[in-house]
């Protein structure tokens, strides 16, 4: 620093005297700690001003791989100026323990020494492992127990994907998870491979030509078709994708969307067969042979048609969530909708219908005949004792098709696993919050929504608060507003 303009301390390094420069590394350590500690001091400040915080906590590991504890502390600070949501780290400490009590007991522990009442924390945000985010044992659960103020609130775009991994790593849809593993096996099989990328590329390109030529025989049989252009023969071979992640389940969308094309598909499948009567690579052949077999299985093929649309509305609303302009009803407006589809998708007969078709059109790509494999698949075709009806009549026993037996075991359960983890993962907590919104002043239940708000945190605000709500309801010049705008124009409110 006083090589770079601070003259006063360029001046005492100069000129002071040996035995006060003060560059011990006791005397660094403590001036280190006094700078520490003022702006810890000016935090606590600013959020008593505040009254209400939100606290925030999350783990991580070290370079020496200790487990390491981080607390953050969310409030909007005003101090005679303009507001601003201000986040401020308050600890980082060492984790001897990671259940949900021990870090319990960390986070009252700090706030008790840092002076801040439990009692004003209206919020907790941490990450969506048991430990925190548990029902019973969890943090959340506990700050819960000791202030109902505390709502947890866990991302929603993490907590949608959180939803889905759930979904389908239950033991209960086993055909499921191993669905999407048998998915993920065939993208980087075909991926890590130059040589195979290439077939893969190459594949697509002739199959593309060579379907493109046959429907346009039956259209006009007369017309030369060596003059069609090359862009207009068939579409761009689509790469075979990347690798998925846990943790963002757009990849799977993307990959599942690209092989339920039927030339992706198609391309696939003669890429396997390629490898496993071609290459040389023992292991590599052994690898597709295995994965032929499994891509090639009619389960696997219904479920690649049936599971698309299904991803691809989830990734949609996942996607629409990470917007920073979103507000709280336009996102539970979002997983409603999602809901809603999810139940749509189950219940419509036209559209198991059309993944059925969907299938279909996949399995004659592979050359596969969905309704003979199906015959041939052992749990499906093993005789089991028809259950009958009250009569005992054998002509009335209920008797369910093969594609039907595939969607009550596997479609069912999937999509009713889903539908229940988007229900218990966005609670209707926050819907009230909505409406402190300007945009929603003006909507039906906005009033009602204010009201319940006004009760349930009394002891922040006065009997005057619905009035107030009430008068800048009409006020024209807050129409359209953010909040921190709002609160630019009227902070005394």
């Amino acid at each position: 620093m006083a090589n770079h303009g601070d003259s006063v301390l360029k001046w005492h390094l100069d000129f002071a005297p040996d035995n006060a420069l003060y560059l011990s590394p006791d005397i660094q350590n403590e001036l280190i700690l006094l700078l520490g500690n003022a702006v810890r001091d000016e935090i606590i400040k600013r959020v008593q001003n505040a009254q209400m915080f939100v606290v925030m906590m999350d783990e991580t590991q070290d370079f020496a791989n200790v487990d390491q504890i981080i607390i953050m502390i969310r409030f909007v600070s005003f101090d005679g100026r303009a507001p601003v949501i201000e986040e401020r780290m308050i600890a980082l400490e060492v984790a001897e323990s990671k259940t949900g009590e021990a870090l319990e007991d960390l986070l009252l522990k700090k706030l008790e020494a840092l002076g801040l009442n439990l009692l004003c924390v209206i919020g907790q945000c941490y990450d969506g492992g048991a430990n925190q985010a548990g029902a019973f044992q969890g943090v959340q659960a506990r700050i819960f127990e000791r202030n109902n103020l505390a709502i947890f609130v866990h991302c929603f775009a993490h907590s949608l994907n959180r939803a889905l991994v759930n979904s389908v790593n239950g033991k209960i849809i086993a055909e499921a998870r191993n669905f999407f593993g048998i998915l993920e096996h065939l993208v980087v099989f075909i991926g890590r491979s130059a040589h195979r990328q290439a077939f893969f590329l190459k594949v697509q390109g002739q199959e593309g030509s060579t379907q493109h030529k046959k429907d346009h025989r039956g259209e006009e049989k007369q017309k030369d078709e060596q003059q069609l252009p090359v862009s207009a023969s068939f579409p761009k071979p689509k790469r075979p994708g990347r690798s998925m992640s846990d943790t963002r389940w757009g990849s799977r969308s993307s990959s599942m969307n690209r092989y339920s094309d039927p030339n992706v598909f198609e391309a696939a499948v003669t890429t396997l067969k390629h490898v496993k009567e071609k290459v040389s690579d023992a292991e590599a052949r052994s690898t597709a042979m295995g994965l032929l077999t499994n891509i090639t299985a009619p389960k696997f093929i219904i479920l690649l048609a049936v599971f698309n649309d299904v991803l691809l509305a989830v990734n949609k609303v996942s996607f629409y969530l990470k917007n920073e302009q979103i507000d709280i009803s336009e996102a539970m407006q979002m997983i409603n909708s999602l809901k809603s589809e999810l139940e749509t998708i189950r219940n419509d007969p036209d559209y198991w219908a059309r993944c059925v078709d969907k299938a279909t059109t996949l399995a004659i790509r592979a050359k596969v005949n969905l309704n003979d494999a199906l015959d041939q698949a052992e749990e499906i075709t093993r005789n089991r004792k028809l259950p009958k009806r009250i009569d005992e009549r054998p002509d009335t026993a209920v008797s369910l098709s093969r594609m039907d037996t595939v969607r009550t075991k596997h479609f069912y359960p999937a999509i009713d696993r889903t539908s229940t983890e988007v229900n218990d993962r966005f609670p209707c907590d926050l819907g009230d919050m909505a409406y402190l919104q300007p945009s929603h002043f003006r909507d039906a239940e906005a009033e009602d929504a204010i009201r319940r708000l006004c009760k349930k945190y009394e002891k922040f605000v006065d009997n005057n608060a619905i009035t107030e709500w009430r008068l800048f309801r009409n006020t024209p010049y807050l129409q359209g507003k953010s909040m921190l705008k709002v609160c630019s124009v009227i902070p005394d409110h």
